[in-house]
């Protein structure tokens, strides 16, 4: 271990890793100890065996040892990737050697990038291509953006939409994809709409990833949840939390709304009466409205006998407040509509507004 003292620090690359202590810049070896002194600006992680440093104002290359191996030249350079480094001067991009030696002279657009699976993405004219190890075009400059080959495939932009072409410039998945990702064991990170996912090399779904329960799962390519593998069991445990919740809810609001009400009259009986409306006309259309108590509600209901209401009467001296569930039909029973009301017992005479479409059926308070 390590102790923590450093005011930065970079990952270990090469054996060694870039730390700053003191506003000096510097490197350690995995026991701690410090291998090259600090002297130098901007100094990056070994790749290859060289690490980029900037002196002067300008950028070369040191090995691990601190030695200079390529001196500082360049107004910009990145990290060794596939024994070549990418470098600006003069306003363009090139690439160099490890012996310093320039085998790609400067020439492209601002966005170059480094070499991998033997190719490097340049831009020139405002639009993406590839050239090889010889500095030579292979995949003309077409695309609106374009990222590094990865397994053999590189993801490129055309319009507004990402699909992926192989070595030889040929598309093999069609720009279809929102969000794109390199090809890594075979598969692709994907977005497509509002969906995540995971491609094959042919461009088919294999995995996906939504959310189900309030939790992301992974989706094989019929849909089938296969990760998390108790995703059963955290829906169910979700449903009973929702319960519990509710359940405590209906509790505080009545404490709330006996307590806001203690002092006030409560009613002997409340009359409750529904009518249909919004746009459904019920004139010589037979009316059925039924009430019952649910939870802890202790009225007695009696339906009028006008089939348009109920009254809720105390029952042996307790309080008539609580929970009553609703039912109307109507139409001869082919339309109809359910729903949970509150009553305080303060209000005596009670309006329940059914809409023929069911909605604001849920739990109203009286």
């Amino acid at each position: 271990m390590i102790a923590p003292q450093y005011d930065y620090a970079f990952s270990f690359s090469d054996g060694l890793a870039f730390i700053s202590q003191g506003g000096k810049n510097s490197y350690i070896d995995k026991q701690g100890r410090i291998v090259i002194e600090p002297q130098f600006d901007d100094p990056s992680n070994f790749y290859d065996g060289l690490a980029s440093i900037k002196q002067g104002g300008k950028y070369g290359y040191i090995n691990k040892q601190g030695g200079m191996v390529v001196s500082p030249q360049f107004d910009f350079a990145n990290d060794f990737s596939d024994g070549l480094a990418l470098i600006k001067q003069g306003g363009k991009y090139g690439f160099i050697s490890k012996q310093g030696r320039i085998v790609i002279a400067p020439q492209f657009d601002d966005d170059a990038n480094d070499f991998s699976d033997g190719l490097a993405r340049i831009k020139q004219g405002g639009k993406y291509g590839y050239i090889s190890k010889q500095g030579r075009i292979v995949i003309a400059p077409q695309y609106d953006d374009a990222n590094n080959f990865s397994d053999g495939l590189a993801y490129i932009k055309q319009g507004d939409k990402w699909g992926y072409i192989n070595k030889q410039g040929r598309m093999v998945i069609e720009p279809q994809f929102d969000i794109a990702n390199n090809f890594s064991d075979g598969l692709a990170r994907i977005k497509q709409g509002d969906k995540w996912g995971y491609i094959n090399k042919q461009g088919r779904m294999v995995v996906q990833e939504d959310t189900q329960c309030g939790v992301t799962v992974v989706k094989d390519a019929s849909g089938k949840v296969t990760w998390p593998r108790n995703i059963q069991q955290i829906c169910q445990k979700q449903k009973q939390e929702q319960a519990e919740a509710a359940r405590r809810e209906r509790e505080a609001s009545r404490s709330s709304y006996s307590s806001s009400n203690s002092s006030s009259k409560s009613c002997d009986f409340i009359t409750v009466n529904f009518d249909v409306v919004a746009g459904f006309s019920t004139q010589g259309v037979d009316r059925v409205f039924t009430m019952s108590p649910v939870d802890s509600a202790t009225g007695r209901v009696e339906q009028q006998s006008s089939k348009k209401g109920a009254t809720i009467f105390r029952s042996y001296n307790k309080s008539l407040s609580g929970y009553y569930t609703w039912n109307a039909m109507w139409d001869n029973n082919r339309k109809g509509c359910s729903g949970k009301i509150y009553v305080s017992g303060q209000k005596c005479n009670v309006l329940l507004n059914v809409y023929t479409d069911c909605r604001d059926a849920g739990s109203t308070e009286f």
